[in-house]
This record gives structure tokens, C-alpha cells and sequence, in this order.
């Protein structure tokens, strides 16, 4: 399939631990960039297929680093807006050994927050092969919430596919929110790749029976060291997680995602997109932060194909 994948979502400026303390002792910061959607657009563009990202940063040089940063990867940031009327938002966290990782988000009234339907150019959507969603965007703000209506009604009017990455945040709203999100913005959606704990958030029983109930024509359910599966409701297709040195596990869904969308958009069947998105997460936890293990394609297929160790 050929085409570009638009996202619309919030980027972050990330401040990671520089070595393995626990955030409260940390005295040494790198400068990264996090965010679902991004990491998916970047990770897509990694693999070779034309990324488009639409949303809102601040103008200042937090926002600017970051375009920079997605551009260099590949990303088609044509959409995604310096701001005035907000800050960039920002995420620190850390990744220590053998404990929880410490997460602290700096998000209120930034720019990402107040991004709306008028943001979006309808040729970008309409001319898709995929829009990509998450729950994070409608979360944001009642803004926020219309512009992912605005877009998915785009979509449905121009016959372009959606997928939707559920995303849970309890700390931008109760699984209530959730669940009225999810409500409605499932049923315009094609594809659903939702994490296993995400689901059990807010889904009764069966999350892949709930989203296909609910007008989804494909599940994905990832469920970490345990793998995943993919459904239509009637064939299960599952793969077991790939063996990993975790460096850092913060993004490996939207890695996962990533690697499955990119399959799906070469029309590659269940078994083997769901090894495929199984390599590129295994490999993404490999790095610290969120988007510097993402592979490219070259190196899925090597890796794929039992290829050494070592390049030379």
C-alpha cells in the first residue's frame, strides 16, 4: 500500500537520567523527545514509509529542537505548529535498574493541549494510506478531543483507514474518561492495537471482543513478555514476545505499533507483521529513551533472518 501515515498527537521534550539513578538522585539530564504518536511516526519513517506528524508545539527552543529532531529522522513535519499562545510540554523521567521507573509529566496549558480542527489540513488526511490515533490526544483537552473527531470524520469521508492505539494515562483522566473516549472514537476506526493492561483499564472481558464489538475490524493485543495476537473476530494469529536486553522499556507498544502498521501497509500477513512489530519493540528496549533503538528495515530483516552479531 502506498501512501503516507498521518498522526495527530502531543510531543514532548524529554529530560532522561544520564545513568541509572532514580530520578529523585539524578544530577545529569539528556535531551530527548517522547510522545505515542511520535514515536510511531518516527519509527515508521525508520522503516522506510512517509510519516506525516500534525499537532501543536510551542514556539520556543524546546519546540524547535524537537522538529528538528523529528525531520532528521524522516518525519514530513510540514503540519506540526510553532505556537505562541503555550509552552512545549516536557517529561522527565528516569530508567534505573531492577525498580520502577519514576515518571513526571509537565503538560498542563502547553501548546500541544490546545491544538484544534482548524489545525488540520484536509489534503494530508484525505490523501492518506493511514491515519494513526492514540487516546492521549482526546485526553488532552475538549480541543484536542474535536480535532480527533475532525480528523476521523476526514478519514471516514475520503475512504482512508484508521488505526487506534488506546494508550492509557491515568493521570490525565479516570478510567472513566477513558472508557467515554474509547465509546466513541472506536467506532470509526479500522484497527485497534491496544496493550493488554491498557484494556483491562476500561474493557469488560475479552478486549479484543470489546473493540470488535464496537465497530474495530481488527484487534492487535499486546500483553509484553507474554507477546501478542491479532484477531478479526474470527482467526487468531498470536506470536510470542521476542528475547531482550531491556535497557529501557518506555515505548516498546508504540515500537510494536510501529513495526505491525509497517507490515500491515506491505501487505504482509498476520504471522509475520506480529514478528516483525515483535523485533522492532525487542530492539527499541535495547536503547535508552524512546525513539534512539528504533531500527530501520534493514536491520528487522537482518535480525529476522538469524544474521550475526556482528556487521563488519
Amino acid at each position: 500500500m502506498t501512501g503516507s501515515i498521518v498522526t495527530l498527537g502531543e510531543v514532548m521534550a524529554l529530560f532522561l537520567t544520564a545513568d541509572a539513578r532514580p530520578l529523585g538522585m539524578a544530577t545529569d539530564f539528556r535531551l530527548d523527545v517522547a510522545g505515542a504518536e511520535a514515536t510511531v511516526a518516527i519509527g515508521l519513517a525508520r522503516l522506510g514509509h512517509h510519516a506525516v506528524y500534525l499537532g501543536r508545539l510551542g514556539d520556543d527552543p524546546l519546540g524547535a529542537q524537537i522538529v528538528r529532531t523529528m525531520r532528521g529522522h524522516g518525519v514530513d513535519v510540514t503540519g506540526l505548529q510553532l505556537v505562541p499562545d503555550g509552552p512545549t510540554g516536557l517529561l522527565v523521567r528516569d530508567a534505573p535498574v531492577d525498580r520502577p521507573i519514576s515518571v513526571r509529566y509537565y503538560r498542563s496549558g502547553s501548546a500541544a493541549g490546545t491544538v484544534c480542527p482548524d489545525d488540520i489540513p484536509p489534503p494530508l488526511v484525505e490523501s492518506a494510506a493511514l491515519v494513526h490515533l492514540t487516546g492521549i490526544t482526546s485526553a488532552l483537552s475538549d480541543s484536542a478531543h474535536a480535532t480527533v473527531l475532525h480528523v476521523l470524520r476526514l478519514a471516514r469521508e475520503a475512504g482512508v483507514l484508521v488505526s487506534f492505539d488506546p494508550n492509557v494515562r491515568l493521570t490525565l483522566a479516570p478510567p472513566t474518561r477513558w472508557r467515554a473516549i474509547f465509546e466513541e472514537v472506536v467506532p470509526w476506526c479500522d484497527i485497534v492495537l491496544t496493550g493488554a493492561d491498557d484494556a483491562r483499564v476500561v474493557t469488560d472481558g475479552d478486549p479484543a471482543a470489546w473493540f470488535l464489538d464496537r465497530g474495530a475490524k481488527t484487534v492487535v493485543v499486546k500483553d509484553g513478555a507474554k507477546g501478542a495476537y491479532e484477531t478479526d473476530g474470527t482467526t487468531v494469529t498470536q506470536a510470542p514476545a521476542r528475547q531482550a536486553v531491556v535497557v529501557d522499556p518506555v515505548g516498546a507498544g508504540d515500537a510494536f505499533a510501529a513495526g505491525w502498521l509497517g507490515g500491515w501497509l506491505r501487505g504482509l500477513p498476520p504471522e509475520q507483521r506480529l514478528r516483525e512489530a515483535c523485533v522492532v519493540a525487542a530492539l527499541a528496549i535495547g536503547a535508552p529513551g524512546d525513539i534512539a533503538g528504533l531500527p530501520d528495515d534493514r536491520v528487522v530483516q537482518a535480525v529476522l533472518a538469524g544474521e550475526g552479531d556482528v556487521t563488519r
